[in-house]
């Protein structure tokens, strides 16, 4: 990534400002090194005011940020201006050029700095998507049928439907209630949105029950939860998939409410289903104090995994 940033300010202005507040202004713009090179000439103290600006703008909208007295702008061995970041920078490269003319100081600074992708650590193994074969296609990497968003929820059927297809699902099936559909199906590309029956604006009922079996039987997965809402016949409908669809299924958000608070869930969920709650969705199902919470979750369900501030 390539950026550039020009600024230009007033010698007097400086000056001013110098006059003003002295060493507190001094101080808060420019490093012990920077002051003694300039030595108290207006010039230069513009001059590197100007050229810390034109740096800050070359780092808008990167998500870096460096104040003024934390770049540092020192002549180098043979005169121009050389930039140094206090702190980390990144990889960040910043080139600097600073003019001056009627008392008007104009500085110019280039940033190279690499690309995002090109500085992130490799994935550990575990979360690596393993190799693809040359004449693979969509089929060859199972279909995740989800089930999830309700009217005001649509973002969270979009993410979760997104980030299937995103780590390695050949198919992904967005299951959404009729009103939400059209919403889902302009968002969505890669997933293919579908309507089914609701007994509530936007929301999902247990007379969709037969269809959404029939296509989770199609699924080598089903995803359930994510922003599907609290009507208590979404909440049945809920309980009677985790019991009695044969795929696995991964359940989250309001589907881990729906089993929380029924109990024809407790211990019938069988071993092909994954929990993935919060640490508040935890303690309501577990209904114990948060340091033993976990530990007796655990009892409930096959397999778990805990997403909260310190894990993810």
């Amino acid at each position: 990534m390539q950026r550039i940033g020009v600024d230009a300010v007033s010698v007097d202005r400086i000056a001013l400002a110098v006059k003003r507040s002295g060493p507190g202004f001094l101080n808060k713009v420019y490093t012990p090194a920077e002051q003694a090179y300039c030595a108290g000439n207006d010039e230069r103290l513009a001059g590197r005011w100007a050229a810390k600006e034109a740096v800050i703008k070359c780092f808008d909208g990167t998500g870096i940020c460096f104040p003024r007295r934390r770049i540092e702008i020192l002549p180098g061995p043979n005169g121009a201006p050389r930039t140094r970041l206090l702190g980390n920078d990144r990889g960040a490269q910043v080139e600097v050029s600073i003019t001056h003319h009627s008392r008007l100081a104009v500085a110019t600074a280039h940033l190279e700095i690499p690309d995002a992708g090109t500085t992130m650590l490799p994935a550990p193994d575990a979360v690596l998507i393993p190799a693809r074969p040359r004449d693979a296609h969509k089929g060859t990497f199972g279909t995740a049928v989800v089930l999830a968003g309700s009217l005001g929820l649509t973002g969270a059927a979009y993410l979760c439907s997104t980030a299937a297809a995103r780590t390695g699902a050949g198919l992904v099936r967005l299951l959404v209630a009729d009103t939400i559909y059209p919403i889902l199906a302009a968002k969505c590309t890669e997933v293919m949105a579908t309507p089914v029956p609701e007994v509530a604006p936007g929301a999902v009922g247990h007379a969709a029950y037969d269809s959404i079996l029939r296509q989770l039987a199609t699924g080598s997965v089903g995803i359930i939860g994510p922003g599907l809402g609290r009507d208590s016949s979404t909440w049945r409908l809920v309980l009677d998939l985790a019991l009695h669809a044969k795929c696995p299924l991964v359940i989250d958000a309001d589907g881990l409410n729906a089993l929380a608070v029924s109990p024809r869930a407790k211990g019938k969920l069988g071993k092909n289903r994954v929990l993935t709650p919060h640490p508040g969705e935890l303690a309501t199902a577990a209904r114990a104090r948060t340091r033993t919470r976990f530990r007796r979750s655990r009892a409930a369900a096959p397999a778990m995994c805990c997403r909260g501030s310190s894990g993810g």
